[in-house]
């Protein structure tokens, strides 16, 4: 159905960030309400265009610009200004604001037009579903050159800021509010502005016209917007300076998103996920291409989410998705290639193929990105990789990833498939190197003994090396435990440069280990942040990197990782107890409290309590201090946590015993002797120097 007015697409374009319509459907809803409201104020139809799946609407495999050229072509424009709207980076601010907000200010009426009131009008029509915060108005005032003007659909009480429902009482609401009025101002604010485009008056002498500047300013206001906008260059460099140089998309840079199992069981992601784990590794091997890694790419696994937001995430050109659908011994895999800048298709196939066929494919869909991008051929890969020719312990190391990927607690359970695939193929190195993470993460996570995991994982590595198998991969994994377990800094530095040698890839124990060892922060922190270039959404990797930037005393840089870091995961329990120290260096003790309160309550393994202790002994609340500690179950705790424990409660005859056993069992909390707040008061302890020459850290000698 065409526009009221001919030459236009839709009469209503409605814009909002597709998170904000998640839950209660709260766009949908005001959509349809909207439209029932129409009915009953235009006497002919009005067209909506509302992209209510992005999935349907505008595919993530269309070319964004031109989809969108003729459907914003439409008379009045309408953002639900959220408080996620307003992004530069994000979709809806880039490509429907401003291309709206351009593209109407050079059509035939101009984006502000004279009501019949003699009010002049904006055809952006801001709808407002929470307060926005200071730098978001300016932001919008900035495009627009103007004042916000919008219709409020929020509804407020003491500490809350949430958008109006329909079913909220203006009675308890802050802000006297209505739904339904609400929705009745949006109708006849747009039957307002119909009428004015329908009938359109000229405006009066001594204003500016529509097509040039919206609103007439003093100097002092174009002094104050063009500082606006210099401060707006100077932070949007900061914000990419702190983003690890995200300027902008390399053009030879790709992420592999997690292939989608459509088996009608639903019980092959193991495979879906493994198939599209070795595709990262066969196009790592191409020379100039930045592959981002598994972590970040795997973070939108499930996510209904366009790929030209995961693309600015990620800060790649190129996004490789598909599918795969395993019948017996036949496989059906389906890729696609496109390019998230403009959304368009690069490449895509399908393929029926033999299981047998299974590292052919993956091959030769790296070999065709390679020839798409114009990449150097594959390095260190004259022929296939093929890592094994039994089927069955292919699948077997696949489910044990898999369950790997789920948690390092699920090690023990995934230990038998690895097992078992080296007893279906002894020549099997993938098996063995997982199995060597196995025994690893068993160590980390105190099932077995520093000693044991020291003594299985360098039995797996010995095998492979007379294998003449992956020497990287026996390299990084030896340098793993005797840096953390076996506290051997000269084995582990040994090891790690051999390890370069054959690929110099970044790494965080790398980082740690400059960091812990060396003393060298500014090292680690830049070693950090190229790691994070390949894996900019790895929650650890950022988490870490808050954790230098604290020792370094950058404060605000450790929280701004932080803040970020949280936001990608609300539920990220360890982030909680870096913020916590964070504000025990800052003597921020109450809200240190708290925070460490909500790391106990999200992750109870990772040093809330201690964080506590520390935050209560700091303000004095010495007996709930006592209480608490004396509350603490130290039967399966390692030595470490126990000597934070007794520091924490200024207890260092029992803190510097516990300490000193940390180092004799191979705790790996033993590294972290240099860097946490409740060390610092002890730094000039003799006991403490007595340590720091045991553990034989660089800087002690």
């Amino acid at each position: 159905m065409p526009s009221l007015l001919p030459g236009y697409e839709y009469d209503i374009f409605i814009s909002y960030r597709h998170k904000d319509n998640k839950g209660q459907h709260w766009v949908t809803e005001f959509v349809d309400a909207l439209k029932t409201e129409l009915e009953a104020t235009f006497k002919d139809d009005v067209t909506i265009y509302f992209d209510q799946n992005p999935h349907d609407g505008l595919l993530e495999t269309h070319n964004v610009d031109k989809s969108l050229e003729g459907k914003l072509k439409c008379l009045v424009f309408i953002p639900i200004l959220s408080q996620t709207y307003c992004d530069p980076k994000s979709f809806a601010w880039q490509h429907e604001f401003c291309a709206f907000n351009k593209l109407a200010s050079e059509d035939q009426f101009g984006r502000d037009v004279r009501l019949s009131n003699g009010n002049v009008a904006s055809r952006i029509l801001c709808i407002k579903i929470h307060d926005l915060d200071a730098d978001d108005k300016s932001t919008i005032e900035n495009e627009t050159g103007g004042p916000l003007r919008a219709i409020e659909f929020i509804y407020k009480e003491p500490g809350v800021n949430r958008p109006l429902k329909s079913s909220d009482s203006k009675t308890d609401n802050q802000n006297k509010t209505d739904y339904r009025n609400q929705v009745n101002k949006v109708a006849n604010a747009i039957k307002d502005i119909v009428s004015a485009l329908k009938n359109p008056a000229p405006l009066t002498s001594g204003e500016t016209t529509p097509k040039s500047e919206t609103i007439k300013t003093s100097k002092a206001k174009k002094i104050v917007a063009s500082l606006s906008i210099v401060l707006i260059i100077v932070l949007g460099f900061m914000y990419f300076s702190k983003s690890l140089g995200k300027t902008e998309a390399l053009e030879k840079s790709i992420a592999v998103l997690p292939f989608t199992d459509m088996s009608p069981g639903k019980d092959q992601e193991y495979l879906s996920d493994g198939i599209a784990e070795d595709i990262i590794t066969s196009l790592s091997r191409l020379k100039d291409l930045k592959v981002i890694g598994r972590t970040s790419s795997f973070q939108f696994k499930g996510e209904k989410i366009d790929l030209r937001e995961i693309g600015q995430k990620l800060n790649v050109a190129t996004i490789l998705e598909g599918s795969i659908m395993q019948s017996g011994n036949t496989i059906r895999i389906t890729a696609q290639l496109i390019d998230v800048r403009d959304g368009s298709h690069i490449w895509s196939e399908r393929y029926d193929k033999p299981m047998d066929d299974i590292f052919s494919i993956q091959d030769e869909i790296a070999k065709i990105i390679s020839d798409k991008m114009a990449l150097t051929i594959l390095r260190d890969a004259t022929k296939p990789r093929v890592p094994t020719q039994n089927l069955e312990a292919y699948e077997n190391v696949l489910k044990g990833q898999y369950m790997l990927s789920n948690g390092l607690d699920k090690a023990k359970k995934a230990k038998p498939f690895f097992e078992k695939a080296i007893e279906l193929d002894p020549n099997y190195a993938d098996a063995y190197l997982a199995l060597a993470d196995v025994y690893f993460f068993l160590g980390l996570v105190g099932d077995i003994t520093p000693s044991e995991s020291i003594k299985e994982a360098t039995l797996i590595t010995d095998k492979l090396q007379l294998m003449n198998s992956d020497p990287y991969g026996y390299h990084i994994r030896l340098f793993m435990i005797h840096y953390y377990f076996g506290h051997d800094w000269s084995r582990a530095e040994k090891e790690y440069n051999q390890a370069v040698q054959v690929r110099n890839e970044p790494d965080i124990g790398h980082a740690l280990f400059r960091h812990d060892v060396y003393n060298d922060s500014k090292g680690a922190i830049e070693e950090m942040k190229r790691f994070l270039t390949v894996n900019p959404l790895h929650k650890d990797g950022m988490r870490l990197l808050a954790h230098l930037y604290l020792y370094n005393k950058e404060y605000t840089k450790a929280k701004n990782v932080l803040n970020d870091v949280l936001e990608l995961d609300p539920a990220f329990g360890i982030a909680y107890s870096e913020l916590g120290l964070l504000y025990i260096v800052e003597h921020e003790y109450i809200l240190a409290e708290e925070s460490f309160r909500k790391a106990e309550e999200l992750s109870p393994d990772w040093g809330g309590k201690f964080g506590r202790l520390m935050s209560l002994k700091k303000r004095g609340k010495v007996k709930e201090a006592k209480e608490l500690f004396e509350s603490i179950d130290t039967t399966n705790t390692k030595a470490g946590f126990k000597a934070w424990h007794n520091f924490a409660m200024e207890n260092f005859d029992q803190g510097f015993e516990w300490l000193n056993k940390s180092h004799e069992q191979g705790d790996p909390l033993a590294v972290q002797a240099r860097d946490l707040p409740m060390y610092f008061p002890i730094q000039s302890d003799p006991r403490y120097i007595e340590f720091f020459h045991k553990m034989k850290f660089r800087d002690s000698e």
